[in-house]
């Protein structure tokens, strides 16, 4: 019998592989480091749901979001604010919709096929500044579907069992119901940019809220721990947002999600992947 071949020699010859199909790329098409960004945003936006995994997360976000729906419908009560539901609403996707973009940054990586993207768009931060734009579009696309369905769910829900709503709004409102999902796609995407694999990614996608929000509870360093917590940015649906949660929010979300995308950003444009 044929001796399988190890698993550091699937890797080298994975990498060949890539190798020979970039070298190929090079000789054969054309560089579109000088095309419209538009291009390469469209190009980016086809990876985020190409593949099965992006798909099978679209269907499941889906199907929760409307169970979701529904079971805030149950809940809502008279004289409550219409977009109490929101909460409930969007949740799947606040939770689920950054794993499209942990996928688009990190399977490349995983793959090897990392290589084959920068040959055809060799100016590195063009690429990263797409992901980031897709990014920015899914998370707005989330925001305005959970707010569409919010206002169904309160419009259908109050027309039934015939009560009243508080329909006012408020731009402040409005923040605190965008914070949690830009928070969360914003550490989706710094973690993916940072550690470039899917694995850790998602792991410290999902460990470093409820860490942060129990180092937060430690009486002895809780005061410290509030300000590294992104667990605020869902508190918010609860406390509202007040000038302190406010400052220790932006302290957050710097030391989580800013810091980390500008390491990654600067390691991938520099970085050698050959």
């Amino acid at each position: 019998s044929t001796p399988k071949p190890s698993s550091a020699a699937s890797d080298v010859y994975k990498r060949q592989v890539w190798l020979t199909m970039a070298n190929n790329l090079n000789d054969h098409v054309k560089p579109v480091s000088d095309s419209k960004m538009s291009g390469t945003i469209k190009s980016e936006l086809r990876k985020a749901f190409g593949t099965r995994a992006s798909i099978a997360i679209t269907l499941v976000t889906l199907l929760l979001t409307v169970g979701m729906s529904i079971w805030s419908a149950v809940l809502l009560e008279a004289g409550e604010s219409w977009y109490i539901p929101f909460k409930q609403v969007a949740s799947p996707l606040i939770t689920i919709s950054p794993l499209l973009i942990i996928l688009l940054v990190c399977e490349e990586w995983d793959k090897g096929s990392a290589l084959v993207t920068f040959t055809q768009v060799p100016k590195r931060s063009r690429i990263v500044i797409a992901k980031t734009v897709v990014a920015v579009l899914i998370f707005s696309a989330s925001f305005a579907a959970s707010l569409l369905l919010t206002l169904i769910v309160s419009v259908t829900t109050s027309s039934i069992h015939h009560f009243s709503l508080n329909w006012k709004a408020s731009l402040s409102g409005f923040l605190a119901l965008a914070l949690p999902l830009l928070v969360n796609m914003g550490l989706g995407l710094a973690m993916a940019l940072f550690s470039r694999s899917t694995v850790i990614s998602i792991s410290l996608y999902f460990i470093i809220p409820p860490v942060t929000v129990m180092l937060s509870q430690i009486n002895s360093i809780s005061e410290y721990a509030r300000w590294i917590s992104l667990g605020h940015s869902s508190s918010i649906f609860v406390a509202g947002l007040t000038p302190q949660t406010y400052s220790q929010i932006v302290v957050s979300v710097i030391f989580w999600i800013v810091l980390p995308f500008v390491l990654g950003f600067v390691n991938i444009c520099r970085r050698d992947i050959s």
